[in-house]
């Protein structure tokens, strides 16, 4: 059970109802005239019932946050040795000494340059609280057992008739259809109603006239319909709970006051001055007796004060409100209060959303490329790495998050997997390839790159070993993929390499014989056959076998649906092709960005064919799950009609790729002379119309603005679609763009570091 939780909610749960209570409290001299007595009683039913509901109900942003300080930090210094004889000496630096929250003691224990220690009072203040709570509880219990043991040891029904035809008359006419036992004890001290689950009607004697014996009956069957002795029940737990705050019990010792405030209005409605003070009588004359007020019954007296009230009371004439919107505006303002007050560690700047953020700024400026994961409460960076001399290493990051100036930030990393290091279970392996980096892209560096970077491709074992990292465990099986079993010849270059751990966990890797020249990883699963690789890697990955022309990259990780259509399509009468598509074009750069649905991606790619040219493409690669693995179930070109020219234009151009760029010495650029790229509304046909695999934008545009050799130029599109403004600039006398002139978000960026082929 979390205590320090627990207890955060009780402190804010008190001062909030504390705050809400102050309202009746004030307020109770005014109140008391407009309203009735039941009114405030379900007024003190509500705040009661919110103290017993020890959970926080706050908004995700509250205007006002508390952050206990719950950790005692003692310092240490080390002071040096004073000879050759002497050690170092740690000494207590009190100077030094603070009040810490959790976070910020987790990172002082952890990363404080000289030796420290931090007590947390959590379990202290626990030990009070239960402490107070239950010696609370306990008297109230041990005091109301032996009580109502006396009551039921001594108690006999009535031989006086008539008492009991009052009792009999009484509850018919108060509408009490459930049997309750009238009782003579002598333990009872004055009238009273005991019992939760089986109430008993308690008279000290029989001795009481008849006109006495139908106030007393009716005022303690009043207390019955009225529920009253659960109202008590839930006070007595409130002042348990809260027996540290003196509001709860002021507030207790009111709602007593109003229980029976309450009773007397009931009881005396429709009565006559005459027999109201007849009432008023009879309750003096029992008050006499009374030796002791008592929490867990109903009493028909009370306290000298309340003695006094309730006479008053009943002489009050005044015409009052039924009091509904007076609980309801009681019970909103409970609610806003919780709501806009918490206690606890600031939740804003550590959800889920907000750690992402920060993880993502801190990577950004390490230079590498990069994936932020969230997992079970912690917050990873993933990097991939080149180093200088062509190896490729990978790092898992473990954040710590703490206050820098009153703000969430980065404090301090650990790194928890490196391959560099070896990857020694399949938990590291999945932090290090279950993220959208996914598994290494090696067709960037072929033959003698690969063995200068230490990976040897030979055989799917050694593969499998060299280029992920793999240590400490051992191959164990080396056969046919499982999950490809069937799908004729396609299979006889795909491998699986079962790896087991030394802590006995497995992995199964699947790599394909790279047109001959090596084995490489393309998917994975644990030792069921699953996985959980997301929809960005597997888009990436996409990408890669578009890029590099490799069906090698793309089988592994497709529906059976779909690998059989790309089977039927890659086989031809003569023999098996792996490659995908023609020599041209080829493939410069490509970004990835979120789709409209979670299981989707968009990439874009920019595109040359012969000469210098530039075009774009994009498709839509959608995921799901088949087997207990990830794959792609479907890919889609973005066009129209579900995209308009101006959003694929926004798309091509504007998301992070490169504008087109003219290289030296070129003659042409899409297939036009560069004397048609002379002046900027005269470029833009030639630049953007280049689009062999979709319908060529149909673009007017119009110069707006002129400045030497800067432009800005309207583009307005053949479907109708909104209109891209873009600025221009003279190089050479040929006019290029380079940028859009309004910001447009249509399109939200990828959620982690773009990356583009090598």
């Amino acid at each position: 059970m979390n205590w320090e939780k627990l207890l955060f909610d009780l402190v804010q749960i008190s001062l909030t109802v504390s705050l809400a209570a102050l309202v009746p409290l004030l307020l109770r001299q005014t109140l008391k005239k407009h309203y009735p007595a039941r009114t405030m009683c379900l007024i003190w039913a509500v705040l009661a019932l919110r103290l017993l509901a020890p959970v926080q109900f706050t908004l995700a942003e509250p205007p006002v946050q508390v952050t206990p300080r719950t950790n005692y930090l003692l310092h240490r210094v080390i002071l040096p040795a004073s000879g050759a004889s002497h050690s170092a000496v740690q000494v207590l630096d009190p100077a030094n000494d603070s009040w810490l929250t959790d976070t910020q003691a987790a990172v002082a224990e952890r990363y404080d340059r000289n030796p420290v220690t931090t007590f947390n009072v959590t379990a202290l203040l626990t030990a009070l609280w239960l402490a107070g709570g239950a010696l609370f509880l306990g008297a109230q219990a041990v005091c109301y057992t032996r009580y109502a043991r006396r009551l039921r040891r001594d108690a006999r029904a009535p031989e006086r008739e008539a008492l009991r035809a009052v009792f009999e008359r009484t509850a018919r006419a108060l509408d009490i259809a459930r049997p309750i036992p009238l009782r003579i004890s002598p333990a009872a001290d004055c009238p009273m109603l005991a019992g939760f689950v089986r109430p008993v009607l308690y008279l000290p004697d029989e001795s009481m006239s008849p006109r006495d014996a139908a106030f007393v009956i009716r005022h303690e069957l009043t207390h019955y319909k009225h529920h009253d002795l659960w109202l008590k029940l839930a006070l007595v737990l409130a002042r348990a709970v809260q027996w540290f705050n003196p509001l709860v019990h002021l507030m207790a010792y009111f709602a007593q006051e109003d229980i029976e405030l309450a009773c007397d209005d009931a009881v005396a409605r429709g009565m006559s001055r005459a027999q109201r003070r007849a009432y008023g009588e009879t309750i003096l004359r029992a008050a006499a007796v009374q030796a002791k007020r008592r929490a867990l019954v109903s009493c028909f007296t009370g306290g000298k004060k309340t003695l006094m009230h309730r006479l008053e009371g009943l002489f009050d004439k005044r015409a009052k409100k039924r009091g509904m919107a007076l609980v309801l505006a009681m019970a909103v303002l409970v609610v806003s209060l919780g709501c806009a007050f918490s206690v606890g560690e600031d939740a804003e700047k550590l959800t889920e959303t907000r750690r992402t953020e920060l993880a993502e700024a801190w990577a950004r400026e390490s230079g590498h490329v990069y994936s932020v994961k969230t997992a079970g409460g912690q917050t990873y960076v993933i990097f991939a790495k080149r180093q200088a001399d062509g190896t490729r290493v990978r790092t898992v990051e473990r954040l710590l998050f703490g206050e820098k100036a009153g703000k969430a930030a980065v404090m301090q990393t650990e790194i928890i997997a490196d391959t560099s290091d070896g990857v020694h279970s399949f938990e590291e392996f999945r932090l290090l390839y279950e993220n959208d980096l996914g598994l290494p892209d090696l067709l960037d560096m072929q033959g003698a790159a690969w063995e200068l970077a230490g990976l040897d491709l030979r055989t799917p074992a050694r593969a499998a070993v060299s280029t992920l990292g793999l240590a400490g465990g051992a191959v164990a099986a080396v056969g046919p993929c499982v999950v490809y079993r069937g799908d004729s010849r396609s299979a006889e270059g795909v491998a699986e390499v079962l790896y087991r751990f030394a802590d006995g966990s497995e992995a199964h890797i699947i790599l394909v014989n790279q047109f001959g020249q090596g084995w490489l990883p393309q998917d994975w699963t644990d030792a069921h056959d699953r996985n959980a690789r997301n929809t960005a890697d597997l888009t990436q990955q996409f990408a890669h076998a578009v890029s590099y022309k490799s069906g090698q990259y793309l089988y592994p990780i497709l529906s059976a649906a779909n690998r059989q259509k790309f089977i039927e399509r890659q086989q031809d009468a003569d023999a098996w092709n792996w490659k995908l598509g023609g020599s041209s074009p080829s493939y410069r750069n490509f970004i990835l960005l979120p789709g409209k649905k979670p299981e989707q991606y968009i990439v874009v790619f920019q595109r040359y064919g012969g000469g210098m040219t530039d075009y774009r493409s994009a498709y839509v690669v959608t995921t799901g799950q088949e087997g207990g693995r990830s794959v792609i179930t479907d890919v889609q070109a973005c066009v129209a009609p579900n995209y308009t020219q101006s959003d694929l234009f926004r798309l091509y151009y504007a998301m992070g790729l490169p504008w087109p760029q003219l290289d030296e010495g070129a003659q042409t650029f899409n297939g036009a002379a560069l004397s048609a790229l002379s002046t900027p509304a005269g470029a833009i046909t030639p630049i953007f119309s280049h689009t062999p695999d979709t319908s060529p934008f149909r673009i007017d545009a119009v110069t707006e603005s002129q400045n030497g050799t800067t432009a800005i130029v309207r583009l307005r599109f053949g479907d109708g679609s909104e209109d891209v403004r873009v600025h221009m600039r003279q190089e050479g006398g040929i006019w290029l763009p380079v940028g859009l002139a309004d910001v447009y978000d249509g399109f939200a960026p990828a959620a982690y570091h773009t990356r583009s082929t090598p």
